[in-house]
């Protein structure tokens, strides 16, 4: 057990049902008890370690679980009872994985559905009976004169608010948008329509 956070810098953190406050750092994932910290960092080799030591968001599903994400990339489950990571890394095939891109947002629904921010690959929703991640279609009304480089900027979502009907608030990197998780459709909120320059 160490005194104090093993970086400077600090993203996230959550408390779990335990008390246990949880912290995400840029060396580190911390838990600390109320006396001293424990620092889970990514160990060469060991597969049970965490997948990253540069975390960036965290989240407690309904069943106490904690998930968390990587600005490199990736996300992995914390299994307490075996003091365990399992890993969701980054891979080559894009579409059946996590874009090796930082992750921006981690999100429990009502229905314990954890869904992913992913920097410039927008949202993303990790099937956890399955085992798989389901990609959205990009943002729509980005505007049309930027270039395909700035474009995948604008197709960031930070944060979710989940209302009474079950529909999504996304705050994004171009706006506020709604989006329906039943049928994948997104809808800007604007004051008035993206108009390309003419």
């Amino acid at each position: 057990e160490d005194k104090g956070l093993s970086g400077p810098e600090s993203y996230w953190l959550l408390q779990d049902k335990l008390g246990y406050l949880w912290i995400a750092t840029a060396d580190g994932l911390n838990r600390f008890d109320g006396y001293g910290f424990k620092t889970f960092r990514k160990l060469p080799g060991d597969t049970n370690s965490i997948g990253s030591s540069q975390v960036s968001r965290m989240v407690m599903d309904q069943k106490g679980n904690l998930w968390v994400g990587y600005t490199t990339g990736g996300i992995s489950y914390y299994d307490a009872l075996k003091g365990s990571f399992k890993n969701y890394m980054p891979l080559k095939s894009v579409g059946t994985s996590l874009p090796p891109e930082s992750v921006s947002l981690m999100y429990i629904d009502r229905k314990n559905n954890l869904w992913i921010g992913v920097r410039r690959y927008g949202l993303i929703r990790f099937d956890i009976q399955k085992n798989s991640f389901i990609h959205y279609s990009p943002l729509p009304d980005i505007h049309p004169s930027y270039s395909k480089e700035v474009q995948q900027v604008y197709n960031t979502v930070y944060d979710i608010y989940e209302d009474e009907s079950g529909l999504f608030w996304l705050a994004t990197h171009n706006g506020l948008y709604t989006f329906n998780p039943s049928n994948g459709i997104y809808a800007p909120v604007r004051q008035s329509p993206v108009v390309p320059h003419t």
